[in-house]
């Protein structure tokens, strides 16, 4: 289970101001492998007035096997080219760079899309400055700005280790 509380819920078709490419986005979800939810982000400019200006989205169906689209980059559902983590908690991070798109799921690399591979649509679409998202369907429940430094395994660790550390320090010196 995800434990961290910065999270804000989603709702759906609202506006979010948000600079994708210095701030990697991430994504909680809970739906099951198979269930047929839908994750969409929607990503718009700052002229965008509403969210259904967007220039691309990146959508997840939860079917089996989990698939993946980029509109204007890969518009039909497509499997991931690595398979995601099978827990079904899974926290989702996109990365966006002048180049391409990466997403993890769950710490694992799964989607490394470069934009030149698919053509002038794609290239031009990204072309733009992401700085507005919205969501679309049911897939995932909250989102944040991925934590800069320590990750929640490495601080899960520590406090696991923290006992150890003491019982060393105090009685094997």
């Amino acid at each position: 289970q995800i434990h961290i509380s910065d999270w804000t819920t989603i709702v759906p078709e609202e506006f979010i101001a948000y600079d994708l490419e210095a701030n990697p986005l991430q994504l909680k979800s809970d739906s099951a492998t198979g269930e047929g939810d839908d994750l969409d982000v929607l990503f718009s400019t700052a002229s965008a007035t509403d969210p259904s200006d967007y220039f691309s989205y990146f959508a997840i169906e939860f079917s089996d096997p989990l698939t993946y689209s980029v509109y204007q980059c890969v518009d039909d559902a497509t499997e991931f080219p690595t398979t995601p983590p099978t827990e079904q908690d899974k926290v989702w991070t996109i990365t966006l760079s002048s180049t391409g798109i990466k997403i993890d799921c769950n710490d694992v690399e799964v989607l490394d899309l470069v934009f030149s591979d698919y053509g002038d649509n794609c290239t031009t679409a990204w072309a733009n400055d992401v700085e507005k998202i919205s969501f679309y369907d049911d897939g995932a429940d909250a989102y944040r700005q991925k934590p800069s430094g320590a990750t929640e395994k490495s601080i899960q660790y520590l406090l696991y280790l923290a006992p150890v550390l003491l019982y060393f320090r105090y009685f094997c010196v």
